[in-house]
């Protein structure tokens, strides 16, 4: 679970993966791992909490490099302190899981993983904080404007620029706005408040309201993970749904995640809840 493992395309460990896996189901808080490679010796501990991953440590020897893919979402990835010597590429799904991968030169390294709601609160707050600016940028730019159209004539070209430069600013912070409506919806948690069989073949699901939610999307699965199944089974506009076709004598897992448009774009709310029903 350490997640120490040869790159195919450098033998010896000149180059390696670190990949390391928490134990969803949380019987383990932590993994120490090493390898004693011909450079020296590699080394990757995690510490975890309820199944998440809380920290990350690893030791690369002189003369080597590795690629690092944590488990962590994008929003985790991005409020995380980078380490000198390391370098962030994004995020990759490696080997089935959704990854937030690193290049790591030689050295000693440590990561503090937030969790998910202290990740989305920083966002939120620097989100509101930069959006305040754009606010400010923008009505400083308005002022600018009425007082070229005093000074010069609404249709001097001082008075044009200014106008164009005001306009520039109010979109920008639209768009500041927008980033915050976009990254508080989706910091919001959806809970199955009920999950039960009604008739064979059909479950009843009901779900606590996500404010500002335009819908709900709505799957089902035999499967823990959900693997295979289409996307968005079903939707729903209110707190509830009567499910359909199901197979009889089968436990099913329900996840439900609200949506809303937000800059013609759909977003969806992050967390999604799994709970159980048998038919």
């Amino acid at each position: 679970m350490s997640g120490i493992k040869a790159d195919e395309n450098a033998p010896g460990y000149k180059k390696f993966i670190l990949q390391p896996s928490v134990d969803a189901a949380g019987r383990l808080d932590y993994v120490n791992g090493s390898y004693e490679s011909v450079y020296g010796t590699i080394q990757s501990n995690w510490t975890a909490e309820d199944g998440k991953m809380t920290s990350y440590t690893a030791v690369v020897p002189a003369n080597t490099t590795a690629t690092l893919y944590l488990p962590i979402k994008e929003i985790q990835a991005k409020a995380m302190a980078v380490p000198e010597g390391v370098e962030y590429a994004g995020m990759e799904e490696h080997n089935g899981m959704k990854t937030a991968k690193y290049n790591l030169q030689a050295g000693s390294y440590q990561f503090a993983v937030s969790d998910e709601e202290d990740a989305a609160n920083a966002a939120i707050e620097e989100a509101n904080r930069l959006a305040e600016e754009a606010n400010k940028r923008a009505e400083e730019a308005d002022k600018r404007a009425e007082e070229a159209k005093a000074l010069a004539g609404a249709n001097s070209q001082a008075a044009k620029e200014a106008l164009e430069a005001a306009a520039k600013a109010r979109k920008l912070a639209e768009e500041a706005q927008l980033k915050v409506e976009k990254l508080e919806f989706k910091a919001q948690k959806p809970s199955i408040k009920a999950a039960k069989s009604t008739n064979k073949k059909q479950a009843k699901i009901s779900w606590k309201k996500i404010t500002g939610a335009d819908g709900y999307t709505v799957q089902y699965s035999t499967k823990a993970n959900f693997k295979g199944i289409k996307k968005g089974n079903a939707e729903a506009k209110h707190c509830n749904q009567d499910s359909q076709k199901l197979k009889s004598s089968k436990k099913y897992y329900v996840r439900v995640r609200a949506y809303k448009t937000i800059g013609k774009k759909r977003k969806y709310t992050q967390i999604i809840v799994i709970e159980r029903a048998c038919v």
